[in-house]
């Protein structure tokens, strides 16, 4: 199966390859689920687990594709409440969380959040207990990452989650 995004819409497809001809169908949440403002997906093909995020409720979010009942769980953010708070789930804040990959471990969601890269670790932490957030690079409050000694510049364009090099000179 290959699952992919409608930009336009928010919804999410999946395609059987196994069927002749091929067979699209749309993933429908369980009632009164629905699928926010999708910054981006990535799925874990050995637990057919689905990890995405909402721009517009700032959360991370998962779901067991595997399940005939489609019900999301919140893992990381506070619906509704926007900012750039490292920790753990409970009380990290996500600002405009975008396109996100998980690593090959499967034991991390690296994840663009406005102008920052940020992690979150899938496995418990031995303190708390909970799973944790934290930010890689970049500065909330600004809108490029500095590299050395001022030389040279990255940007982040979340909106179309690149990275692009700028000549030291801007």
């Amino acid at each position: 199966r290959v699952l992919f995004r409608s930009t336009a819409s928010s919804k999410v497809y999946k395609v059987d390859l196994a069927a002749s001809p091929l067979g699209v169908s749309e993933i429908s949440l369980q009632s009164p689920n629905t699928f926010g403002v999708l910054g981006g997906f990535t799925v874990d093909p050995s637990t057919l687990t689905m990890f995405y995020s909402e721009q517009d409720s700032y959360l991370l979010k998962s779901l067991d594709l595997s399940s005939s009942s489609l019900v999301p769980q919140t893992i990381a953010g506070i619906k509704g409440l926007n900012g750039n708070l490292d920790g753990t789930v409970s009380v990290a804040l996500l600002n405009q969380p975008g396109d996100l990959v998980l690593n090959g471990f499967k034991d991390r969601i690296y994840f663009i959040d406005g102008s920052s890269i940020r992690s979150l670790n899938l496995t418990p932490s031995k303190v708390s207990g909970e799973l944790e957030i934290s930010t890689i690079s970049g500065d909330p409050g600004r809108t490029g990452i500095l590299h050395g000694e001022d030389r040279k510049s990255t940007r982040l364009n979340s909106s179309h989650s690149s990275v692009s090099r700028m000549p030291s000179s801007a």
